[in-house]
């Protein structure tokens, strides 16, 4: 997969920020980024995740790569409400996940 280059990019304080021209381009540089530093930790170790709420974390979430050890990643959100029943239909554990890309 070939991914689109950022239209902008630029530092604020010491966090590099890349601009995207669409939200897919966006979730796949993310996706790709974070399978590169996931891949780096081997299957020894666990990762912990934190991403953003809301939609904005589905592009990521569906260009996903099936090469990282998904099964040793934590996932937390930002924003999961407190003593929201898990069935709830804004609970992120109610959110389905995507299957990984083959």
């Amino acid at each position: 997969m070939t991914l689109e280059a950022p239209y902008h990019e630029t530092v604020v304080d010491q966090l590099p920020v890349s601009v995207f021209r669409t939200n897919e381009a966006m979730g796949a540089a993310a996706a790709a980024e974070a399978a590169g530093i996931l891949r780096g930790g081997g299957r020894t170790r666990v990762a912990n995740v934190i991403v953003a709420t809301g939609n904005s974390q589905l592009p990521g979430r569906a260009a996903r790569t099936p090469d990282v050890p998904w099964d040793r990643i934590n996932v937390f959100h930002m924003d999961e409400y407190v003593d929201l029943p898990a069935g709830h239909s804004a609970s992120f554990p109610a959110f389905p996940a995507p299957p990984p890309r083959r």
